[in-house]
């Protein structure tokens, strides 16, 4: 099972690096993804500047899950998170976009966001996806790559 496949992936890859770690699975609803947690006593090392390693390490377990299980549409999505800082950061990006798309539907204009990484990207984008009065689109490239929130309503 894939799950399984992918736990059992990122507890050989940290347990190369000799920390003490617990992984909890969490299905979570909120973001339509799978959560792997990693509880730690050591986060600074396993999450880095800005998310840097956390951001490699979970770019190496999809490519090996990717090897394993090939690229079709039954995967499951997943995310990897060490104590809650995907969480937070999500939560973070959540309320941004949110406070944005206020801001384009009182100009009654588009508002570009803050540059982000693709995994926050579509986090936005997936937030506006059915609404009926705004629309998101993705401008730049590289680093400077954001999204735009359109206000389209009455």
């Amino acid at each position: 099972m894939e799950i399984d496949f992918i736990k059992k992936t990122i507890n050989e890859l940290l347990n190369k690096i000799e920390i003490d770690f617990e992984i909890e699975i969490i299905n979570d609803e909120d973001i339509n993804a799978t959560r792997f947690l990693v509880k730690t006593s050591n986060p600074k090392l396993l999450i880095g500047y800005k998310g840097g390693n956390l951001v490699a390490l979970s770019h190496i377990v999809k490519r090996i899950v990717d090897k394993e299980f090939g690229k079709n549409e039954n995967r499951i999505y997943f995310i990897l998170d060490v104590n809650n800082y995907q969480r937070n950061r999500i939560n973070s990006v959540k309320t941004n976009a949110y406070m944005i798309a206020e801001r384009a539907k009182y100009f009654k204009s588009s508002v570009e966001m803050s540059p982000l990484p693709p995994h926050e990207r579509m986090i936005v984008h997936s937030l506006f996806s059915v609404s009926k009065d705004f629309e998101t689109a993705s401008k730049g490239e590289g680093f400077e790559r954001r999204v735009v929130i359109k206000y389209t309503g009455e």
